[in-house]
């Protein structure tokens, strides 16, 4: 979030300044102070704008308002001068925080898509885990994108290794839905099938 925002104040500086320079000049204004409020850093009067606010008043002051044309001064401090002055800066910062965003999204879907399969790494603390946490309910079974059913690899592990080896091998003869109504919690585990 915060590259995007500065991709935004980046492309903000680099075209707000002359835009509002102009706009301040056609509306009357000094060129001095047009110039001194063509340099101040985006931020501030972004946050105004998404306020709904025109920081134009404040930033000129009475001194400058007041020796300009009262239509001037009013179109200059109304609601819509401020924003038609930075929205096409604006809009041109909003390009290039979208651009960047595609160009990484078709990079991030390239890398996943040369990742390869999904690799599961299987240590001796996961099984030791899986051991100790099944207590006897059986494997548990996974459907892979065939719609194969699969039993879990952790759990097979933890079967040829753990203490609960006879009661998993009693609970792979259970259904799916045997072995998930064995692990509710406040159920009981169902006795191995003959």
């Amino acid at each position: 979030m915060g590259l995007f925002f500065t991709l935004l104040v980046i492309g903000l500086n680099s075209r707000v300044p002359a835009a509002m320079y102009k706009g301040l000049l056609a509306h009357g204004v000094p060129a001095a102070n047009a110039a001194q409020l063509s340099h101040v850093p985006p931020l501030g009067y972004i946050f105004a704008a998404f306020l709904g606010l025109n920081p134009l008043k404040s930033l000129l002051g009475p001194a400058v308002l007041n020796h300009l044309a009262p239509g001037q001064a009013a179109a200059i401090t109304g609601r819509a001068f401020f924003p038609h002055l930075i929205g096409p800066p604006f809009k041109d910062a909003l390009m290039l925080i979208l651009g960047f965003a595609v160009v990484m999204s078709v990079i991030a879907a390239i890398a996943s898509a040369l990742r390869g399969e999904k690799f599961i790494h299987v240590d001796e603390e996961s099984i030791a885990q899986r051991a100790g946490l099944h207590h006897g309910h059986g494997l548990r079974i996974h459907h892979d994108r065939d719609g194969k059913a699969v039993p879990d690899p952790l759990d097979s592990a933890a079967q040829g290794s753990g203490a609960n080896g006879a009661a998993d091998e009693a609970g792979a003869a259970q259904s799916p839905g045997e072995l998930i109504g064995s692990a509710l919690p406040g159920s009981t585990a169902p006795a191995a099938r003959e």
